[in-house]
């Protein structure tokens, strides 16, 4: 791109701006130049007919696409000023585009200017395009109000082949944004009533239904003694009847358990997992390794319900799918939050598999690992998923509400 010092200055196309180009600069794009031309044409009232046919209605074609798209269009020159703007995305500004035209982007929307220098750094340096990358700010257009954007940045050359700038495409997703946000905070409060639901059924099942069907076991049980072996059928019969009584219970007191421990309430984390991981591993026979390092105390209640519902869920997954005779869980917590991490030795997953698991999307909620993703999410955690031939580990890290 030419260096010298020749004036410029800015025309104004009707539905977007152009900066004046150097008219000695050889490496600009032939629209641009063209576009200059019959600015000046317009200007002078000499028209010429310079132009051949065919030129001018292929910079028609590219105008009408600039102007009628119904995404943002700029341009930067390599000083990350504005040199094109299409009406779209000045409208998305607040500003009118000719108002663009040679400014900087910390002028006109300083809040996305770091993101925006980012982007266009790395544009610069690769000279490849940046696709697809989300920012966020506010706009002149709707001062302190959180707007959302997928910006795709690629290099510019001339017909030289020569890097003259970086241009944008800009589509805002702030209604996406918000809805997902919406769905999101629904996903929580059906989480939470689950949760509620659970511990109330939970509660209902051991002090109701598990204590009746005890008490029917010790009914049959006086009924078994008194009977005796004068009636050698009836005496099977009811031994029988107080056996599957007695599964009752136990499969009430497990059911109760999985709902919702009690321990968890009671005791805390550390309890309530030492206690189901002894029950998993005896219905399993999944050998599991649980390693507290250090005490881990007490946490916030929604906390400790999210990382047992994290164990339930992986350890379930593993029982169904790892093809896993083993397991570990390892928790450790320090003044930064409390990081788990559970691990197999099986089989592993595909990576589609794994990618669609750690899909961060209000509609990709269910049992299993998108269950354990937005759980994890909704007391600000995030989760990482590796799986290989040789097993699959799951890393969970919640940051601490109070931080020392």
């Amino acid at each position: 791109m030419s260096t010298n010092n020749s004036p410029q200055r800015t025309v104004d196309t009707g539905n977007h701006a152009v900066e004046r180009i150097n008219e000695s600069d050889d490496e600009i794009s032939p629209f641009f130049a063209r576009e200059q031309k019959e600015a000046d044409d317009d200007r002078t009232g000499n028209r010429g007919g310079t132009t051949p046919p065919e030129n001018a209605e292929g910079v028609a074609l590219i105008e009408s696409l600039m102007n009628n798209a119904p995404v943002g269009f700029v341009f930067f020159d390599s000083n990350l000023r504005y040199r094109v703007v299409n009406s779209y995305l000045a409208e998305m500004n607040g500003i009118p585009a000719l108002e663009h035209i040679g400014r900087t982007v910390e002028e006109i929307v300083p809040t996305l200017a770091p993101q925006a220098r980012r982007a266009f750094r790395e544009v610069m340096e690769t000279q490849k395009p940046v696709l697809d990358r989300e920012f966020s700010g506010e706009t002149p257009k709707q001062p302190g109000q959180l707007r959302y954007w997928k910006e795709s940045w690629y290099p510019v050359k001339g017909p030289g082949g020569s890097f003259i700038g970086v241009g944008a495409v800009v589509v805002e997703i702030s209604e996406q944004k918000q809805m997902q946000e919406a769905l999101h905070d629904l996903t929580g409060r059906l989480l939470v009533l689950q949760d509620e639901a659970r511990r109330q059924l939970a509660r209902d099942l051991h002090e109701h239904l598990a204590q009746d069907v005890t008490a029917l076991g010790l009914n049959l049980d006086m009924i078994k003694e008194s009977i005796g072996r004068v009636g050698e059928h009836e005496y099977e019969a009811v031994a029988r009847c107080l056996e599957i009584a007695e599964q009752c219970v136990s499969k009430i007191r497990t059911f109760s358990y999985t709902l919702h421990p009690p321990h968890l309430d009671e005791r805390g984390l550390a309890t309530a997992l030492q206690t189901y991981v002894d029950g998993f591993q005896s219905r399993s026979k999944i050998a599991v390794a649980l390693d507290f390092r250090d005490e881990i105390g007490r946490l916030p209640v929604n906390i400790e319900t999210t990382l047992f519902r994290v164990v339930q869920e992986a350890l379930t997954n593993i029982y169904h799918h790892a093809g896993s005779s083993t397991a570990s869980i390892h928790v450790r917590r320090d003044s930064a939050g409390v990081e788990m991490i559970i691990s197999d030795s099986g089989k592993g997953m595909s990576e589609a598999a794994a990618a669609t698991a750690v899909i961060d999307s209000p509609t990709n909620v269910g049992v299993g690992l998108p269950s354990i993703r937005e759980r994890v999410r909704q007391v600000g955690g995030r989760m990482k998923l590796s799986s290989g031939p040789n097993g699959t580990t799951l890393e969970i890290v919640i940051p601490s509400p109070h931080p020392s």
